[in-house]
């Protein structure tokens, strides 16, 4: 066999070994979600357990973090026509924390949905 046929043969085994990770947002730390205490944690302690939140949404009795993370594996063999016709190999992992405050910065309600 010749030099090319062996380095491409290499290579196609490489691609199709590899594997791709999509990420978006920072990972929730989900040990820290039983410290929130509603009615008592406040706005700085969530920022020091969770970071800044992805998304701050205003509402008249007051405002919503929402933290968001996405993981996404793909297979290196998804992008060789034909090879992967019937196993798309991709393994999708999400999760979003919802923290709401009051007027004053005091925590209403703490959802966590993976």
């Amino acid at each position: 066999m010749s030099k090319i046929t062996v380095s491409f043969a290499a290579a196609l085994a490489a691609t199709m070994l590899a594997c791709c990770t999509y990420k978006t947002g920072r990972e929730i730390n989900t040990a820290a979600i039983n410290d929130v205490v509603i009615g008592q944690s406040n706005k700085e302690q969530v920022e020091t357990w969770f970071g800044p939140p992805s998304n701050i949404f205003m509402m008249a009795t007051g405002e919503t973090w929402m933290y968001t993370s996405t993981k996404i594996d793909i297979r290196g063999s998804n992008f060789i026509p034909y090879a992967n016709l019937f196993n798309n190999e991709t393994d999708h992992t999400s999760a979003q924390l919802n923290v709401s405050f009051d007027r004053k910065g005091i925590v209403t309600d703490c959802s966590y949905h993976r």
